[in-house]
């Protein structure tokens, strides 16, 4: 339902063991519903490498099928129903997205856009820029059986993947790598808070999803080059999902942080 975290490091194929510790903070139950607060820390080794803070709910279906999604302001609508002002045909894999010689959008059953049908390079309350883009459901899609049994659900952690693809695709698209040897991206930016909030999900029933970014901020830091935004997720016009703060950076180089 919400939470907040931080990845305070990456993790590659020969980093070790990865330790999870669950704590359970808080309970609550009324009315059919279970709203559980959890506190979570990974460590590779003796090192912390992503902590969070969330909250998780059980819901009866009659509650599910009635949720109303997230409030949307008018300048939240205002950038889901604007003109379309270009259309980027993403599932072809076009090669200024899809480059090994430059940082790359992930492929194949991993993208979550289809298309990229708005970009607007000098707007939002920052002038930083705001994007939207598309990925038509279908109710074959593999992340529908791959969730909880009988919970055909795509899973929240996809919605924001789906954020954080149109995040790297504005820094391509503005050439946010420029100058930048053996670039690539981190999963999210390090060390970088990032929250979000879930009043809806991604149904079988549903044809498309809609993810809006406003860019909020751009720099350079000791690690690379960043940018941060405040996106949303939209299920047939319905906004449900909304991370402020969403932070990716591309970074140079092959330096891997590693567990001591």
């Amino acid at each position: 339902l919400d939470g907040e975290g931080h990845l305070l490091g990456e993790l590659f194929d020969d980093c070790g063991t990865l330790t999870t510790e669950v704590t359970l903070t808080d309970v609550s139950a009324t009315g059919g519903m279970i709203i559980e607060s959890f506190s979570v820390r990974c460590r590779l080794g003796a090192r912390e490498v992503y902590r969070l803070e969330t909250v998780f709910g059980f819901f009866p279906p009659a509650t599910l099928a009635a949720q109303a999604g997230l409030r949307t302001d008018a300048a939240s609508l205002e950038l889901f129903d604007r003109e379309s002002n270009i259309l980027i045909d993403l599932s072809v894999a076009p090669s200024d997205y899809f480059n090994t010689q430059r940082p790359s959008l992930a492929n194949g059953m991993l993208l979550m856009l289809d298309r990229v049908d708005g970009h607007w390079p000098t707007a939002g309350a920052a002038g930083l820029g705001q994007l939207r883009a598309v990925k038509d459901i279908d109710c074959s899609e593999w992340f529908f059986k791959a969730h909880f049994f009988q919970d055909p659900v795509q899973p929240g952690s996809l919605g924001i993947e789906a954020m954080l693809q149109a995040l790297q695709f504005h820094m391509l698209h503005t050439g946010m790598d420029a100058g930048l040897t053996n670039a690539r991206f981190e999963p999210i930016a390090l060390e970088r808070p990032h929250r979000w909030k879930y009043r809806g999900q991604v149904l079988p029933k549903h044809s498309k999803v809609h993810t809006t970014l406003e860019i909020i901020e751009t720099g350079n830091d000791t690690r690379g080059v960043y940018a941060l935004a405040n996106a949303s997720l939209w299920a047939d016009g319905q906004r449900i999902y909304e991370l402020n703060g969403l932070g990716m950076r591309i970074v140079g180089g092959t330096t891997k942080l590693r567990a001591n």
